[in-house]
């Protein structure tokens, strides 16, 4: 009897004993599955007169049901560059920018902690390049897009008097903002106020809390965390001469 006995209990420990088995390759298995990335993209429209793709990337394993926090990044994202460009806009007419732009001469415009702190980069960037990167060069943009317009190209008298219109010795930074010396003085923020726009949005994105991101307007374009395939982001640069062929690319460092 006792003989019997253990003969019928010999194949619940060899089912115990497969199922314990199973349960193991099933925990190893998914200890070994890829990290499945969630993309989520958005394509805010008229951004900087150009065109704009925020993307974020979020763990499967860190959203949880119905936590997922691309749609407040992508909005975060979207949000602050139109804050900076609604400040910092030379075609929007109540911008800082424009503001200070139509000032009257020694009448001091007001300028957000932002805006004065690009105004004092591009100020920095001019210096150093000895004077090729300059900002104040907005009478010669106009000069140059009335000529377009005409067809016809600017006189060396027109291009003479368009440069002493405005220079940075006729600007000075306040505390509390900037002031002209010359009403003439004007300044255009398209070289710098795009990439400020890019970084500030890029950190408001990764604040909202996803693992990685990138904003890209108009081909200038900040990528931060984790990447949506491997361990790094892979910028590529095309052809410009060889339609959809790359000319080069770069590994980020983000990991």
């Amino acid at each position: 009897a006792e003989d019997r006995n253990a003969k019928s209990r010999w194949p619940i420990a060899l089912f115990a004993l497969l199922l314990a088995v199973g349960a193991a390759l099933v925990l190893l298995d998914r200890n070994k599955a890829p990290d499945i990335r969630l993309l989520r993209e958005s394509h805010p429209r008229r951004i900087m007169g150009t065109s704009c793709r925020l993307l974020t990337v979020e763990r499967r394993a860190d959203r949880g049901i119905g936590k997922g926090q691309a749609p407040k990044a992508l909005r975060a994202g979207e949000s602050t560059l139109r804050a900076i460009e609604g400040k910092m806009s030379s075609w929007i007419g109540s911008s800082e920018l424009s503001r200070f732009n139509a000032a009257p001469a020694s009448s001091e415009a007001p300028l957000s902690a932002g805006t004065r702190a690009v105004l004092e980069s591009a100020k920095a960037l001019h210096q150093a390049s000895g004077g090729a990167f300059d900002i104040t060069c907005r009478p010669l943009i106009q000069l140059w897009r009335k000529a377009g317009k005409a067809g016809k190209l600017p006189s060396d008298a027109d291009l003479r008097a368009a440069r002493q219109a405005s220079r940075w010795q006729q600007i000075e930074l306040t505390a509390k903002g900037a002031k002209k010396r010359l009403a003439s003085a004007r300044v255009d923020l398209g070289g710098i106020a795009k990439g400020y726009g890019i970084d500030r949005a890029a950190e408001a994105m990764e604040k909202a809390g996803v693992a990685g991101g990138m904003v890209d307007v108009g081909g200038d374009l900040r990528v931060f965390g984790l990447a949506p395939r491997g361990a790094h982001w892979l910028v590529a640069i095309r052809d410009p001469f060889g339609g959809s062929r790359r000319k080069a690319k770069v590994l980020s460092t983000l990991k």
